[in-house]
């Protein structure tokens, strides 16, 4: 989603014209013209800048594997050097170590090492700095009913959801679909119930 809803249609029209020669940055006016062909008034009278490129370009390949990764709680820092004249896209991908993981090919070393400067979420003559993290996790102890719609939020906000409890016929994937992943607890001697094992010999996930 780019906009309230004013700006999608005309950006899935013309994303495949727009890309036909490689990545492009289009500029919506969010000024209200209701003698506009296509009124894209949103209210707050700037402009709105979409980079539309090609995902089976290296550079689009490169980003959405960062983004891949990131739901195995992998980070990655991503610059992107943005069109302009006759250079097209290129963009630089940065591990959670600093270290570079992807780079086009037509990035020189000072480059590299000027974008490592930029802070996250800046931009700076032409380069936009953007980090993506892994997802939330969250840890739902106790599979009943009521864990059910938590478990549904989550999953919905894009969190890592998990669910554990120490009762295996109710802690499965069939009752909770869209959870990442179901743990059964181990009950200890002493009555309780855990995941740690230097809390109980017999614990386990």
């Amino acid at each position: 989603m780019v906009s309230g809803g004013c700006l999608e249609a005309d950006v899935i029209r013309r994303a495949g014209w727009i890309v036909r020669d490689g990545a492009a940055v289009e500029e919506y006016a969010t000024i209200i013209e209701d003698t506009a062909e296509i009124p894209y008034g949103l209210g707050c009278g700037g402009t709105l800048g979409l980079l539309f490129e090609p995902a089976g370009a290296p550079e689009g390949e490169a980003l959405l594997g960062a983004m891949k990764a990131s739901l195995d709680g992998w980070k990655s820092t991503i610059v992107s050097f943005l069109p302009d004249g006759d250079r097209g896209l290129r963009r630089l991908v940065l591990d959670v170590e600093d270290a570079v993981s992807f780079a086009s090919p037509e990035l020189s070393m000072a480059e590299i090492a000027f974008a490592r400067d930029i802070r996250v979420g800046g931009e700076c003559e032409g380069r936009f700095v953007e980090r993506i993290e892994a997802p939330q996790r969250l840890l739902v102890l106790g599979a009943g009913e009521d864990a059910k719609p938590l478990v549904e939020m989550g999953a919905l906000l894009g969190w890592t959801v998990e669910v554990a409890d120490s009762r295996a016929q109710l802690v499965t994937a069939e009752r909770f679909p869209r959870a990442h992943r179901t743990t059964v607890l181990r009950r200890c001697r002493t009555g309780c119930s855990s995941g740690r094992r230097s809390d109980c010999d017999d614990a386990q996930l």
